[in-house]
């Protein structure tokens, strides 16, 4: 053993032989001494300084003054490192020990090998906890294998076991369960933990690792705030057992207590290596700290003991402030009531400032608002109830319309946001939103200006229908919007002329009761007017029938207000006790001219007949340039008018722009043609080419919708291709275009005539002068002979006279003969003189 020294080192060697001699030497005295004193006593010390392998551990107790102190000790265990423990270098310079250093190498009980049969937890007299192993055969306590074993000290009652390193101090609780599985497996539990970590003494923890998910974030948020005090050291409390629990442990159950002095069973299996706590097994066990003994859990081991419910879990979202609203408003069972099953809006505080009570909304109801009696999916479209009951809606409550819009998110009532994320605590689910849920407002605030509805809300407005009475029922409004109003076209001429008409026909558009896009079925309800109108409507066909009148509309398109909801429809409807006639369209357009000529040919009949008529209505200037005023032929006038009497379902035909329509005149029909602008044209299908172009329409309230057409001109006779059935075509000139065709034809005479002259000359030439100057042909001025011409009369039909006892053929001529001289520039901007017209001579 002397060989193998180093001179380095011989020095240090020398010394530590020279007191092991001494030692010796000593001990043989005293038994020398003594022969008769009975049995040889042993002690720690005695041990270590037999036993050269110790002697570096030996000098260090004696450089750190502790060799007293552990002959003062008894019942123990020494783990005393051998010498290869310390580096080479370092025997001489090895550190001195603090009394804390040293215990943590005393066991407070005596061990030895048998002693071990599997794993054993014990504590060192720092009352930290120690492993001892010995499943195999080696035995290890803690990272250190025993070399030397079972070296009893009977004096003390002790036994030194020789290990190969030395021990380091243990790391704290907070250390450990940020370094062991990297920390990724025990953040949560840390979390929660906090600096508790670091008061926990001499107990063992059940740690439950992040896959175990038994909080989320905001949860764990909860638990950390002033409110949340309570839960936490419940939940803490109840993961940690008094004393250091592992390894073999006695019987086949041992009963050990948690920090809530609750009573809980562990048993042991497999050498202490697993550890069941009541029905659940871990192999993740017998991890030592400093103060702590740990066990590490996949499984939930514990019962719910903290309870989180919709108060908490708002709390852990940041949301103090709604919750000191709700218990303002006496609230505060919709957040404490796990059993109810609810959606809550909430609009979060900003983190940066507190919001103040008129932030947070100052009215019970508006907080009510925020709350859904059901659990809601906000990707799928659809309404919900709110909570906010009665009111101005009766017995109902007041709705929220949940629109999806796939990854662009979803929106509440069109314009709150709702952020994707759900929270769920119990039964109840919570979104965040990212503007105040408000209640709807009035009805001209709601509606949006991209509807087109603004002239629906001006009538509206102008017959008090915006500020409704409460009718402790809510109110269904159809509101007239896109073009139905371009639609109404002479109809809304009548309805402007006759306020009384105009008001029955907006208060049938508001309803007493609610009937929203998702009602499927039949409902009767009156309008504010008195009216009765029955609605049905379809989820599957989105549409309405109101009065048996189909009107879109679209699923989810309500417009949610104060006092009920709207919808917007595309064509207006008129209750059925609102009259709207043929007569009443006529009366309220230019059309005295037109009444006049039905009334010479006894055809107003149509106006009271009961039957289904419809017109096409010329304007009476348009009337007047056609002479229509100068025609004394009743005959002419009375088919003039049937070809704009429409019977029957004509007027259907025309809406739909058919090709056959037929009219009042028998045999006679007219063709529509639809331009690109959408603009009809009319023809006569037995006639010639002549158009009239539709300018606008009215419809009556009958059932079959018969209607008025204004045209740009009235649809004559004359283009009719056999007006009399001789089948000869027959020109009709007028008076002024003869006389101009007249005088044209003298000037070309005249001009050919002189020509002549101007040719014949050429063939005699002749000069006056010498500087060869030309005669004039004609020596004075001439004068173009003739004198001017009084245009012809208009040219007048042959149509059948003085057998039809109509009256006098002069009554229209003598009351507006002030217009009866032709305007050309009426016609055609470019005219000058009054068109051709042709007919077939016999």
């Amino acid at each position: 053993m002397i060989s193998n020294i180093t001179p380095h080192n011989a020095t240090h060697t020398s010394l530590s032989l020279l007191l092991f001699l001494v030692l010796l030497v000593s001990q043989s005295l005293v038994k020398a001494s003594s022969p008769n004193d009975g049995p040889p006593t042993t002690t720690v010390i005695d041990i270590l300084s037999e036993n050269a392998e110790f002697s570096t551990f030996l000098l260090t107790l004696q450089r750190s003054g502790l060799i007293e102190s552990v002959n003062d000790l008894a019942n123990f265990t020494l783990l005393a490192p051998i010498n290869s423990a310390y580096s080479l270098d370092s025997v001489a310079l090895a550190p001195k020990l603090s009394l804390h250093d040293l215990n943590r190498y005393i066991i407070s009980e005596p061990l030895v090998s048998s002693d071990i049969a599997g794993v054993k937890i014990s504590a060192d007299m720092n009352q930290s906890p120690i492993l001892l192993d010995y499943t195999t055969d080696i035995m290890m306590i803690d990272q250190a294998t025993v070399v030397e074993a079972d070296l009893e000290a009977r004096s003390q009652d002790a036994v030194v076991q020789g290990i190969d390193i030395l021990l380091q101090e243990r790391p704290n609780l907070c250390t450990v369960l940020r370094t062991l599985f990297d920390g990724e497996e025990t953040k949560s539990f840390s979390k929660i933990l906090g600096s508790d970590c670091l008061t926990l003494e001499n107990v063992t923890g059940l740690i439950p690792l992040d896959s175990v998910s038994l909080f989320d974030e905001h949860e764990i948020s909860y638990l950390l705030t002033h409110e949340g005090k309570e839960d936490r050291e419940l939940f803490l409390k109840s993961h940690f057992l008094k004393g250091y629990i592992g390894g073999v442990l006695e019987g086949d159950e041992s009963t050990y207590q948690d920090l809530l002095n609750q009573t809980v069973q562990i048993r042991s299996h497999q050498g202490g290596q697993l550890i069941q706590f009541e029905n659940f097994t871990t192999d993740l066990t017998n991890y030592p700290s400093y103060n702590t003994l740990l066990h590490f859990f996949n499984e939930s081991i514990l019962p719910d003991l903290v309870h989180i419910t919709p108060r908490k879990y708002l709390l852990g979202l940041n949301q103090s402030d709604f919750v000191q609203e709700l218990d303002f408003r006496d609230l505060s069972y919709l957040i404490d009531d796990s059993s109810i099953n609810q959606t809550i809006f909430v609009y979060p505080s900003s983190e940066d400032s507190v919001r103040d009570i008129g932030t947070m909304g100052v009215h019970k109801n508006s907080l009510m608002y925020q709350f859904v009696g059901e659990k809601v999916d906000i990707h799928t479209d659809r309404l919900v109830d709110s909570k906010f009951c009665g009111g101005k809606l009766g017995k109902n409550c007041q709705r929220i319309k949940i629109s999806s819009f796939g990854d662009d998110g979803s929106f509440l009532n069109n314009h709150v946001y709702v952020h994707h994320e759900k929270y769920e605590a119990d039964n109840t689910v919570i979104y965040l939103i990212d503007d105040n849920l408000t209640l709807p407002p009035r009805l001209e605030v709601s509606v949006s200006p991209f509807l087109g509805c603004s002239k629906a809300l001006r009538y509206l407005k102008d017959f008090s229908l915006l500020s409704l009475p409460d009718n402790k029922q809510g109110y269904t409004v159809f509101l007239p919007c896109y073009d139905s109003w371009k639609d109404l076209g002479l109809t809304l001429k009548y309805l402007q002329s006759n306020s009384t008409a105009m008001k029955m026909a907006m208060q049938s558009l508001v309803l007493n009761g609610l009937v929203y896009s998702d009602f499927d079925g039949t409902s009767n309800l009156t309008s504010i007017g008195g009216s009765k109108t029955q609605v049905k409507s379809s989820i599957k066909d989105e549409c309405m029938q109101i009065n048996n009148v189909n009107v879109q509309v679209e699923h989810n398109s309500d417009v949610l207000f104060a006092q009920g909801v709207a919808h917007a429809i595309n064509k207006f409807v008129f209750p059925d006790d609102l009259e709207i006639t043929l007569k009443n369209l006529v009366d309220s357009t230019d059309s005295e001219l037109f009444s006049k000529v039905m009334e010479l040919t006894n055809l107003t009949y149509i106006f009271d007949s009961g039957q289904d008529y419809s017109l096409l209505l010329p304007t009476s200037r348009s009337l007047k340039i056609d002479n229509i005023t100068t025609t004394r032929d009743i005959d002419y006038l009375e088919k003039l008018v049937k070809l704009h009497i429409l019977p029957g379902d004509a007027a259907e035909k025309l809406r739909n722009c058919e090709s056959k329509i037929p009219t009042l005149l028998n045999g006679t029909h007219l063709s529509c043609r639809e331009l690109s602008t959408g603009n009809y044209m009319l023809q006569i299908v037995e006639g010639l080419d002549h158009e009239v172009r539709v300018l606008q329409h009215g419809f009556t309230t009958s059932p079959n919708r018969t209607g008025m057409f204004l045209i740009d001109r009235p649809i004559s006779p004359r283009w009719l291709e056999n007006p009399d059935g001789d089948g000869k075509l027959r020109i009709h000139l007028p008076g002024f275009a003869i006389a101009i065709g007249v005088i044209i034809g003298m000037i070309t005479l005249l001009l050919l005539i002189l020509c002549c002259l101007v040719l014949s000359a050429g063939k005699n030439k002749s000069f006056d002068d010498d500087d060869g100057e030309r005669d004039p042909l004609v020596s004075g001025a001439s004068t173009i002979p003739g004198s001017p011409r009084t245009p012809r009369p208009y040219a007048q039909h042959r149509h059948g006279q003085g057998n039809r006892q109509y009256g006098a053929a002069t009554t229209i001529q003598e009351e507006i003969a002030e217009n009866t001289a032709f305007n050309e520039t009426g016609y055609s901007g470019n005219a000058s003189t009054k068109p051709i017209e042709v007919s077939r001579e016999g």
